[in-house]
């Protein structure tokens, strides 16, 4: 077979970007309100009546809820940032191609993995994916692997004889489920008949497409999110602003017109 097609997109690594991203997003938009709160409950208790006190419990109150959901957020992406960086590691593997025969299983967890990160694609970039047919030619069986088991290698005693491990292909091999007409169709009709494509093969090309594709996709996102993550910081510095907090008048009246 011919050289694998280069792979001119971003690396898979941009979906763990992604969520990292997320994740100090998340992070971010917590301190804000965190801060939002603790400015609030200063300028209660600077107000000194009872009236602003009653109040203030009911903004500390807030803070620690606040402080709960913080809490859980950043547990539930710490658990999805392993469960992503192993898919990542796993779909991987798609660029290794027909010598994906080693470990055993790689060729399911390479296309699990891969179905897994289309999940989390945009509308409009899963969209072009359902929606650009499949080359003619793209199912030719001349351009997969054919399914099979692997054998583990063995020792044998008797003759001091290492004899190593060997993939064995199943004789005439059939295919189940609709003929794909799209890439995503493509991917899960190799991952049900635990087909690869040959490196340089036409279906190998339009699934790198796919991945490029929803590569971009997941660095825009990642960008996008810092972005908004830089200004969400510049409005809690704002917010949380010491000399403005220093500033505060002492008398209720002043203090209804104050902003923190």
């Amino acid at each position: 077979m011919a050289t694998a097609p280069a792979y001119t997109g971003p690396p898979f690594d941009v979906f763990s970007d992604a969520v990292n991203a997320g994740a100090a997003f998340l992070t971010a938009v917590g301190t804000y309100q965190l801060d939002q709160m603790k400015g609030l409950s200063l300028a209660i208790a600077a107000g000194g009546d009872l009236v602003r006190i009653q109040q203030q419990e009911v903004v500390l109150h807030q803070l620690q809820l606040t402080y709960h959901r913080l809490n859980v957020a950043e547990h539930e992406t710490h658990a999805q940032l392993a469960v992503i960086n192993r898919k990542v590691a796993d779909a991987k593997m798609l660029l290794q191609g027909e010598n994906l025969l080693w470990p055993p299983g790689g060729v399911n967890r390479c296309w699990t993995a891969i179905q897994y990160l289309m999940q989390n694609g945009s509308v409009a970039v899963l969209t072009k994916i359902y929606s650009d047919p499949l080359p003619s030619g793209a199912l030719d069986p001349k351009s997969y692997t054919v399914p099979g088991k692997w054998v583990p290698g063995r020792y044998d005693k008797e003759s001091n004889t290492w004899y190593p491990g060997s993939f064995v292909p199943v004789e005439s091999p059939q295919t189940e489920g609709p003929t794909p007409t799209n890439a995503a169709m493509l991917i899960a009709w190799c991952s049900r008949n635990h087909r690869m494509p040959y490196r340089g093969s036409l279906p190998m090309l339009v699934i790198l497409q796919a991945m490029e594709a929803l590569a971009t996709d997941a660095q825009a996102r990642a960008a996008d999110l810092k972005r908004a993550q830089a200004d969400l910081e510049t409005k809690t510095f704002t917010t949380w602003d010491p000399l403005k907090i220093d500033a505060l008048p002492t008398n209720t009246a002043a203090l209804a017109g104050a902003k923190v």
